[in-house]
């Protein structure tokens, strides 16, 4: 290699180690293109294809790079960890045989090799997995990337608890490796630590979207395990109230004590967030405006309406559905403002990854797929659109019971299948940006149809809620029972005839019965012994 192309490596990969991939990429094709069969520069290009992650770009031109420089262990290395990436396993153990040939004890090979054997989930496919990642181990010195790919290999192989061993002890000897404490943060069983982790990773670099989608994720996880804990905690007391004093007293106390708990559930995910996220949330950006009027709507109608309900006031169940209307405000604008930070981490990562406009030979008019974080939220509202519809099953069945005494049970039960129609609904909506599948009707079909169905039943729902509720209310302002589903006859109450007890005082009549011949039947001759045979 002449001075002068090592002096363009060297340039190169400086770029590289300091993220300006373009600038690398730009300078390396101006120099193949008088030296297109330049293995250094054939090499070093491949090393900008692995930080777009362009896998199979990585393979042509470490392949090229080997056609120009055979004794090239690096250039094979290079070719087998992007076959890994794009799925061609014989591809990778071709060039890791060809590699461990010339260097047994060489330990990316060794590694390279163990997260190939990692398919093999039998014991002793297992042992022999954790031998070679032992040996790279070994032979490594210390290295952090060779304990961040031993930990994910002993996740791989079923043993969480040694890849977190493995973490610590790479932490223990570098406090401060970034891959280490992302990779702790991922295998920590509290996910109190893992927002720890998190948010001292976003104080170093607060600009890092995937950082940043990760530690939403995150809270939003804790968020919910604290809502599901301190509801159940309320529904408890609740419960026991209600069987020892009155149902009314037990409402007030489990509306009263899950109230606390939002509000304390708040308070707590707030204190957790760094400073940079408490000045997001305390804007006036129109997404946090409206989550929090939404909110302040939902808690304050939902309080109100549920003591007012407690007491016997049967239309403030309207106040619970209102409550749900504020629900549902916010539950819009986040929606709307995770689809606006997914898509812009997905363009950070795109510009990242791809560096600039397409290949000249990909179609610009074919549709393009997902990307990560747009994916992992896609994935989330499809959940939420098959699981929530089924859980809300009981409380459709309750609110299809018709109304029938003016009470407050009545209007309740009524704003529940409203409630559930609504939370059902917008569900549903959510995932409905996700529907289409490009390149597959038939998937999309499916994916309409699993929506298109349960948003017809859950629509029945809302309506029928709607109008129990209404004529629920309407009875209980006039006074008068809720009329039955399916009367139509005259209601008016049935009479006794003024003369029916007229005649009690009569004598009882008699009854002459006559008197009938009975014909006498005459005897028989039966003989004593039966006649002989």
């Amino acid at each position: 290699m002449s001075e002068h192309v090592q002096g363009v490596v060297y340039r190169a990969e400086s770029f590289l180690s300091v993220g300006q991939v373009d600038r690398a990429e730009t300078l390396l094709r101006t120099e193949l293109a008088q030296r297109p069969d330049d293995g250094a520069l054939l090499l070093s290009l491949a090393k900008v294809s692995e930080a777009r992650r362009r896998w199979p770009e990585v393979v042509t031109t470490a392949t090229a790079a080997l056609e120009a420089n055979p004794n090239s262990l690096q250039a094979r290395l290079m070719i087998a960890w992007a076959a890994y990436q794009v799925g061609d396993r014989p591809l990778m153990k071709q060039h890791l045989d060809v590699v461990l040939h010339y260097q047994p004890e060489q330990p990316t090979a060794l590694m390279y090799l163990a997260l190939h054997a990692s398919v093999d989930k039998s014991t002793a496919g297992k042992e022999r997995t954790r031998a070679i990642v032992r040996q790279s181990l070994a032979l490594g010195g210390g290295d952090p990337w060779y304990t961040v790919l031993a930990a994910k290999i002993e996740v791989f192989t079923g043993r969480p608890a040694e890849a977190r061993r493995l973490v610590d002890d790479g932490l223990a000897q570098d406090p401060t490796n970034t891959q280490l404490l992302t990779l702790k943060s991922e295998l920590a069983r509290d996910p109190d630590e893992s927002i720890d982790i998190v948010s001292g990773l976003l104080a170093t670099s607060p600009a890092d979207l995937a950082l940043r989608m990760r530690f939403e994720s995150l809270v939003t996880t804790r968020r919910r395990a604290m809502l599901v804990m301190l509801w159940l905690g309320p529904a408890l007391a609740a419960l026991g109230t209600a069987l020892v004093t009155d149902y009314r007293i037990g409402w007030m106390v489990g509306v009263a004590a899950a109230s606390f708990s939002v509000w304390a559930t708040q308070y707590k995910s707030y204190q957790a967030l760094p400073p940079g996220y408490r000045a997001e949330l305390d804007s006036k950006a129109p997404w946090r405006v409206a989550t929090r009027w939404g909110g302040r709507t939902a808690a304050i109608f939902g309080v109100f309406g549920g003591v007012l309900l407690a007491t016997g006031l049967a239309p403030a169940a309207w106040a619970l559905v209102v409550a749900t209307f504020g629900w549902v405000v916010t539950r819009i604008a986040t929606f709307s403002r995770e689809r606006a930070v997914a898509t812009s981490a997905d363009a950070e990562h795109d510009l990242l990854s791809e560096g600039g406009p397409a290949a000249p030979g990909l179609d610009q008019g074919a549709p393009k797929p997902l990307g990560r974080y747009t994916l992992a939220l896609s994935r989330n509202r499809w959940a939420r659109a098959t699981t929530t519809p089924l859980l809300l099953i009981p409380f459709c069945i309750v609110g299809l019971i018709p109304p029938d005494a003016p009470d407050e049970s009545s209007t309740a039960r009524a704003a529940l299948g409203v409630i559930a129609g609504i939370v059902g609904l917008v569900c549903l909506v959510e995932a409905s940006f996700w529907t289409r599948v490009p390149g597959n009707q038939a998937a999309t079909a499916w994916r309409a149809f699993r929506l298109v169905v349960p948003g017809i039943l859950l629509t029945i729902m809302l309506l029928c809620g709607v109008a129990f509720l209404t004529v629920a209310t309407a009875s209980w302002a006039s006074g008068q029972p809720a009329p039955t589903i399916g009367d139509d006859s005259d209601p008016a109450p049935a009479t006794i005839p003024p003369d029916y007890f007229d005649d009690l005082n009569s004598p009882p009549p008699t009854i002459d019965i006559p008197d009938f011949d009975i014909p006498s039947i005459p005897p028989l001759d039966i003989p004593p012994t039966a006649p002989e045979g």
